[in-house]
């Protein structure tokens, strides 16, 4: 699999409307470890759109314990505040040591990808990846 980078990525403490909700400024490429509230997004932008891609979510692995086989929605645009929700992947858990990995695939990803935090339990984020299969 072939790592895909983003080139920033921004965060909504407070995502009322995910499809239209729009950060005030995007970082650097270098996501740090964070706590997610429900409703809270991260947003992604990629170089390109991508035809099908990998997600990986390392969490602490006390708070990998989510209810539901869809605890981020996914959404995705050509632009941040014009976003389309995918179906609900099927996110897969497996345990790494000390955190919890969750990872999906979706298909026709556009420029921007939304992860929407769904979930009234907290999770703490280390790491996001993307890959291509």
């Amino acid at each position: 699999m072939a790592e895909i980078g983003y080139e920033s990525w921004a965060f909504l403490p407070n995502d009322n409307t995910p499809t239209t909700g729009e950060p005030s400024s995007f970082n650097p490429p270098m996501i740090t470890t964070m706590a997610i509230d429900e409703n809270t997004s991260l947003i992604f932008k990629f170089p390109s759109p991508i035809a099908t891609l990998n997600i990986a979510m390392e969490s602490t692995a006390l708070s990998a314990e989510q209810p539901g086989e869809s605890f981020f929605y996914i959404l995705t645009g050509s632009e941040p505040q014009r976003l389309k929700q995918l179906d609900h992947p099927n996110w897969t858990l497996n345990y790494d040591g000390i955190y919890g990995v969750f990872s999906t695939q979706i298909r026709q990803c556009e420029q921007y990808l939304k992860l929407y935090y769904n979930q009234p339990q907290n999770i703490i984020l280390s790491k996001v990846g993307f890959s291509t299969p």
